[in-house]
């Protein structure tokens, strides 16, 4: 088929309607609703030593459970086997973390719970909506991160959003896509160390057809949607992107792995990602 073909009927739009209703119902409003509960609590002050020990765990526990109930809400996840499941919430919704704190971030800021917080305790909009804007990003989201990362790491995943930021396209069909072509890999980050080895998906071949089916759907939108060559240009900084992405969240994942006061973060995320997994 010639690639400037238009491939409008063969699009599963109801496919891709669902994947984005889905991600906005399980990672926006999880997100968005655990970001109110810290930031706008003022009968439950925060004092720096609980903002350092919660914020870490209290924002990654969201994006985790977030993620999880995405991948889980897809019907193509149950249409594998009990054990490749398993794996693939083991080793592939923590790798996530990064590209999903990055998603979240863009698509949070002009939320309508902001602008009523706005205009109920900030008389003056145009001077203090400045000033919201800095608190939240400031005392929340560049606190959290630079705690979890340390100063040279940080460096690196403020590199990597502003990457993100310039080259990865507004249209929440290809992010959203995009994480559940990531999702059905094996895996995405690898550990051989002597000391922990990733396990590596012995019948991957289902996860991989799964995955076509996804990249191939993501692939037709972009043609159909935005033609070519800008088509290669989207598909081709969504993977340039996502190689920065995991590498600083691999170190981010040793780091949470190694470091002592980050200890209870990590435990509760590896919990997390094998909730519910026995009773599946």
């Amino acid at each position: 088929m010639p690639i400037n073909a238009d491939f409008s009927d063969e699009i599963d739009w109801t496919h891709l309607s669902n994947i984005v209703y889905a991600y906005d119902k399980h990672c926006l409003k999880m997100f968005s609703s655990k970001r109110t509960e810290i930031v706008f609590n003022p009968n439950s002050p925060i004092t720096e030593e609980q903002k350092k020990l919660q914020h870490p765990t209290g924002l990654t526990m969201c994006v985790v459970l977030g993620v999880s109930a995405f991948m889980k809400s897809l019907p193509a996840f149950y249409s594998l086997r009990r054990n490749t499941r398993n794996y693939l919430c083991k080793t592939n919704i923590r790798p996530l973390i990064f590209p999903n704190i990055h998603e979240l971030n863009q698509s949070c800021y002009s939320e309508a719970w902001q602008v009523e917080y706005i205009n109920r305790f900030l008389p003056f909009n145009q001077q203090k909506s400045l000033l919201f804007s800095l608190f939240l990003k400031t005392e929340i989201y560049d606190a959290t991160w630079k705690f979890i990362c340390g100063p040279e790491l940080y460096e690196r995943f403020t590199l990597c959003e502003n990457l993100g930021k310039s080259l990865w396209f507004n249209d929440p069909i290809i992010i959203r896509v995009w994480f559940v072509i990531l999702f059905f890999s094996t895996p995405l980050h690898y550990r051989s160390d002597g000391l922990i080895v990733t396990p590596v998906l012995k019948k991957k071949q289902i996860v991989l057809q799964t995955q076509n089916i996804y990249a191939d759907l993501l692939w037709k939108y972009l043609i159909h949607r935005y033609g070519t060559p800008d088509c290669y240009r989207i598909f081709t900084n969504l993977v340039r992107v996502y190689i920065q992405m995991q590498t600083v969240g691999f170190n981010m994942y040793l780091k949470l792995k190694s470091e002592q006061e980050l200890k209870t973060t990590n435990e509760t995320l590896d919990k997390l990602v094998t909730s519910g997994i026995k009773q599946e």
